[in-house]
C-alpha cells in the first residue's frame, strides 16, 4: 500500500503539489486525471522516488520513504517499473537490448525473461529491430516489456497513450489490462485523456492546481472486442454524425 500524508512540492515560489492526502491499496488500477500543469508529473516523479517531498510523509507499506537509506532507496526503486509517453528508448539499442537494459543496469542478465515479455507484448519477431524501425504502438510495447523486467510491484504510467492513434490506444489499454491480470502490479495511470482512465482504471483522482479535488469509483469499459480498422471507424464515425 502506499499512503500520501500532507503531501507538498514547492519550485521557488510555484506550489506544485499542495497537501496531498490519498492512499492506493496494492493490486489497484488507480487512475489521477489533471490538465497540463495540474501536478501530475510531479506526483510521478516523488512517487519515483526521483524527487523527495517539500513536505508531509509518503509510506511504501510500513517505510517512509524519508527514513529510507540510499542502498534501501535503490532497492525501492527496483519495484517501480515506469512507462513514458515518448517511450524512452534507446535509439542506438535493439528492442531486445532495450528490454534488457534495465537488467544490465543491475549487473544482470536474463535473456529468457526478455524474450518471454516480448512475446507478451507481441513484439518477439521484431526483437532485433531498432527504435526508429517500429511505430509508436510497438515502441510503447517495447517500452512496457522493459517496465516489467524487473518483476515490479508498482507501476507507473506517465501519459502512456497520449501520443497514440485511437486503434493504438485501446491495444496499450488491452495491455495494460492483461499485465495486470498476469502479474498483479499496482497501477498508478496519469493522464489527461478521460476516455483512456475510465477504460482502464477502478478508482479515479481528479488533480487541479496540485490538489485532488474528487474522487470516483469507476467501472472500467470493455475492451475485448476486436479493434476496427481505420475504414470501419471512418464509417461508423459519419453514421453517427447522420443519427
Amino acid at each position: 500500500m502506499i499512503q500520501l500524508h500532507h503531501v507538498s512540492k514547492d519550485y521557488q515560489q510555484i506550489n506544485a503539489l499542495d497537501d496531498l492526502n490519498f492512499q492506493i491499496e496494492q493490486g489497484e488500477i488507480v487512475g489521477i486525471i489533471g490538465k497540463s500543469g495540474s501536478g501530475k508529473s510531479t506526483l510521478l516523479r516523488i512517487l519515483n522516488l526521483i524527487e523527495t517531498p517539500t513536505k508531509g510523509e509518503i509510506y511504501f507499506g510500513e517505510k517512509e520513504i524519508q527514513t529510507l537509506t540510499k542502498k534501501q532507496i535503490q532497492q525501492t526503486k527496483q519495484t517501480i517499473g515506469m512507462i513514458f509517453q515518448h517511450y524512452n528508448l534507446l535509439s542506438n539499442l535493439t528492442v531486445h537490448q532495450n528490454v534488457a537494459l534495465p537488467l544490465k543496469l543491475l549487473g544482470k542478465t536474463n535473456h529468457e525473461k526478455v524474450d518471454e515479455l516480448l512475446d507478451f507484448v507481441g513484439m518477439r519477431m521484431k526483437s532485433q529491430y531498432y527504435p526508429a524501425e517500429l511505430s509508436g504502438g510497438e515502441k510503447q510495447r517495447v517500452a512496457i516489456a522493459r517496465a516489467l523486467v524487473r518483476n515490479p510491484t508498482l507501476l507507473l504510467c506517465d501519459e502512456p497513450t497520449s501520443s497514440l492513434d485511437e486503434e493504438n490506444t485501446e491495444e496499450i489499454i488491452r495491455l495494460l489490462k492483461r499485465t495486470h491480470k498476469e502479474f498483479s502490479p499496482t497501477i498508478l495511470f496519469v493522464s489527461h485523456e478521460l476516455s483512456s482512465v475510465k477504460t482502464l482504471c477502478e478508482r479515479v483522482l481528479v488533480l487541479e492546481s496540485g490538489r485532488i479535488t474528487d474522487e470516483f469509483f469507476n467501472t472500467p469499459k470493455d475492451v475485448s472486442s476486436p479493434v476496427l480498422s481505420y475504414a470501419e471507424r471512418i464509417k461508423r464515425g459519419v453514421k453517427d454524425v447522420r443519427n
